[in-house]
């Protein structure tokens, strides 16, 4: 009986389940903590045993390379303010845009996760493009000095979503398995400017893969042929 408690025990163990844990944070709330207040800072967020910190970048006036840039919230999102703008800059330079500089959010996670979409809200009526890159690296990622064209060979995933200009917030889909970062801007500025908060973000915490059936018939058997030994 002992035997039977015990192989069912190991079994169970190695079958972990399929189903993953979604996580939805809204960046309009409060952070749960804040580190520094002007160009650097950072916010983080908490769900579900899930760490979210967000920071911001700038390449200031297209010179190339990235600069610590300020991380604002505001009753409808997130907002970037760059050294070109001021800590703490109006409206609407207070968002994530693309117009005299090319601003840029950080988003990491504390473990992997896919995502599925994030949702931006413009201050007025502006573009709302959006790209995007991610993967999983050692945190936090120091993106100090980087420069602007070496983020395509940087992060392994990209991606692009291309909108009309409107005053409404917009869902933008995400594909991004298994990463741990997540870096935003609008693309690099060639026509209308891009402009908008942050809003929030979703996806689900990456599943534990589970065992092939093979590996389980394997298991089992090589229990079993020992269950017969002990009996021998």
């Amino acid at each position: 009986m002992k035997f039977i408690s015990a192989l069912t025990s190991v079994l169970l163990a190695v079958s972990p389940s399929a189903l993953a844990d979604s996580f939805s944070y809204s960046l309009s709330l409060a952070p749960e903590a804040t580190e520094g207040s002007g160009f650097g800072n950072s916010l983080l967020y908490s769900q579900g045993g899930l760490d979210l910190t967000v920071s911001a970048f700038s390449d200031v006036r297209y010179e190339g390379t990235l600069s610590a840039a300020q991380v604002l919230r505001y009753q409808t999102g997130l907002g970037v303010s760059n050294p070109g703008e001021g800590v703490n800059s109006g409206s609407p330079q207070h968002q994530l845009d693309n117009e005299y500089s090319w601003d840029f959010m950080l988003f990491e996670f504390s473990g992997p996760v896919d995502l599925q979409s994030l949702r931006v809200d413009p201050f007025g009526e502006f573009d709302r493009d959006v790209i995007y890159f991610a993967g999983y690296f050692n945190r936090p990622l120091d993106l100090l000095g980087v420069e602007t064209t070496e983020l395509e060979t940087l992060f392994p995933v990209y991606g692009e979503s291309f909108n009309r200009p409107s005053s409404e917030a917009l869902t933008v889909n995400l594909k991004a398995d298994g990463v741990n970062t997540l870096l935003i801007a609008g693309p690099r500025q060639s026509g209308k400017p891009d402009y908008y908060k942050v809003q929030g973000i979703k996806g689900e915490i990456s599943p534990i893969p589970e065992p092939t059936h093979a590996t389980l018939l394997l298991l089992g058997g090589a229990l079993l042929a020992l269950r017969r030994k002990r009996a021998c």
